[in-house]
């Protein structure tokens, strides 16, 4: 089975914003939403969509990976 995001190059920013959130010290989000492109927390807000706006906004040729960011565990989307 072919894995797409490992296979893609365009993914492989996504997977490096991935292994900078894994360490990332994240709790100036608690609450929010954030979009991050490139290693680089761009947006964040209480809305899923606003986030993903503003950064697509500022990176119209990347795909933001978004996070909700809890006071405990995450959820990566």
């Amino acid at each position: 089975m072919k894995n797409t995001i490992c296979d893609s190059g365009e993914d492989s920013g996504i997977i490096e914003s991935y292994k900078f959130l894994l360490t990332a010290n994240l709790s100036d989000y608690e609450g929010k939403w954030i979009a991050v492109v490139d290693k680089e927390i761009v947006a964040s807000d209480r809305s899923v969509k606003k986030a993903y706006a503003t950064a697509k906004n500022k990176y119209p040729d990347k795909e933001p990976l978004l996070e909700k960011v809890f006071s405990k565990g995450t959820l990566i989307v």
